[in-house]
């Protein structure tokens, strides 16, 4: 700020438009949790060390590294979504809702990432097929992660996101294992959201009729 004050040429509508500037951009740090206000009196801000260390060592990173990286935020986020039916406080919801965007960034960055990746296993060229996988710690936040979709109103990626770990969960432990009824249940009442009566009915009928096999009427 001092150093504009010192250009005697400059206008006072240019500082103005760069303030303005500056607070926005603050305004977008702040919201996708980047840096942090520490007063408000003061205009002190602070960035969390995971994040400053990120920043600084981002443009030298390998692939593996971003990749690595990318997990991390993604684990951190997950971990901070409690799963169905806790957490079902106004607080609690509303607090959910502030992490869609960084969960839609993290997973567009994990997209560009994997193809990146996928590239490089391609010059190498492996012997044995390399595939993409999916297992416990992905069913796990895909269950999170379309919480916070459902509660935004975003029907149709909880639903993917539900159907997927619903699929790894079944294979695993066998459909009528009472994780994977509950998995069901969650994805019905998206299903409902987004119309598809019949489809939710169906899948209502069939988590009954599990439970009734396995442990009587």
């Amino acid at each position: 700020h001092r150093d504009l004050h010192s250009f005697p040429t400059r206008r006072s509508s240019d500082l103005d438009e760069v303030q303005v500037r500056l607070r926005h951009a603050l305004g977008v740090l702040i919201e996708r949790s980047l840096v942090m206000r520490q007063d408000r009196a003061t205009g002190r801000y602070s960035m969390h060390q995971l994040v400053h260390k990120w920043v600084r060592e981002r443009p030298e990173m390998s692939t593996s590294h971003q990749a690595l990286w990318c997990q991390v935020s993604m684990t951190t986020l997950a971990s901070s979504i409690r799963r169905p039916p806790h957490g079902d406080t106004e607080d609690e919801s509303h607090a959910r809702r502030e992490l869609l965007p960084h969960i839609r960034h993290v997973r567009e960055r994990q997209a560009v990432i994997e193809k990146r990746l996928e590239k490089n296993v391609e010059r190498a060229r492996p012997i044995w097929p390399v595939k993409k996988s999916y297992g416990r710690l992905q069913a796990e936040q895909d269950v999170r992660f379309s919480r916070v979709y459902a509660e935004s109103g975003h029907f149709d990626d909880a639903r993917e996101l539900q159907e997927r770990a619903l699929e790894f969960v079944s294979g695993r432990l066998g459909p009528d294992h009472p994780l994977a009824i509950l998995l069901s249940l969650f994805l019905t009442k998206t299903l409902w959201e987004l119309s598809e009566i019949d489809k939710a009915t169906q899948r209502q009928r069939q988590a009954r009729q599990l439970c009734v096999n396995t442990w009587g009427e």
